[in-house]
C-alpha cells in the first residue's frame, strides 16, 4: 500500500535543514547578508514543497485507513506515535521561523498527520464494546449540577 520507510522518514531530516536556514537567517546581518538571506529562503521554500507533498501522502492513505486490518492498523499506530513526537519537535523549530510559506505548509502537513491519526484510531476502537453510564452515576452528577446551580443563585451570581 505505501512504503514503510517513506512513513517513518517522514520529517525526521527536517530539524537538521531547518537549523541550517535558521543560521542562514541570522547570518544575514553578516558580510554576505544577501546570499545567506537567499539561501536561508531556497532551503525553507525546499522544506515547504516538501511538507505539502508529505500532506498529499497523508491524505491519500487516510482515505485507505479504514480499510486496514485491526493488527496492522495498530502496528501503524505505534509507529505513528512516534511522528507525532518529531511533529511536536519541528513544530517549536517552526514557530521561531519567520517564513509565512513554511509555517502555512507546516500547518497543512500537521492538519494531515492528526487526520490520519483520527481515522487509524477510529479504526482501532470501532468494534470496542461501549459501556452505558451507570444510572446512580447519571443520579449524582445530575445532583451536583443542581446544586451548583442552587448555590449560585443563592449567591446571587446568576
Amino acid at each position: 500500500m505505501y512504503s514503510l520507510f517513506v512513513y517513518r522518514s517522514a520529517s525526521v531530516w527536517h530539524l537538521p535543514l531547518l537549523k541550517a536556514a535558521d543560521f542562514f537567517g541570522n547570518s544575514a546581518k553578516s558580510i554576505s547578508g544577501r546570499f545567506a538571506r537567499y539561501i536561508a529562503c531556497r532551503i525553507d521554500a525546499y522544506i515547504a514543497a516538501d511538507f505539502r507533498k508529505r500532506a498529499d501522502f497523508f491524505d491519500q492513505i487516510s482515505e485507505a485507513a479504514q480499510e486496514l486490518s485491526l493488527n496492522k492498523a495498530i502496528a501503524v499506530m505505534n509507529v505513528h506515535k512516534e511522528l507525532i513526537s518529531t511533529v511536536y519537535k519541528l513544530d517549536e523549530l517552526i514557530q521561531q521561523s519567520d517564513s509565512e510559506i513554511l509555517k502555512s505548509s507546516f500547518f497543512r502537513f500537521t492538519k494531515a498527520i492528526f487526520k490520519y491519526e483520527s481515522k487509524l484510531h477510529r479504526r482501532i476502537t470501532e468494534n470496542t464494546p461501549v459501556e452505558q453510564t451507570p444510572q446512580y452515576v447519571k443520579d449524582t452528577m445530575a445532583a451536583l449540577r443542581r446544586n451548583s446551580i442552587l448555590q449560585l443563585t443563592e449567591k446571587g451570581k446568576i
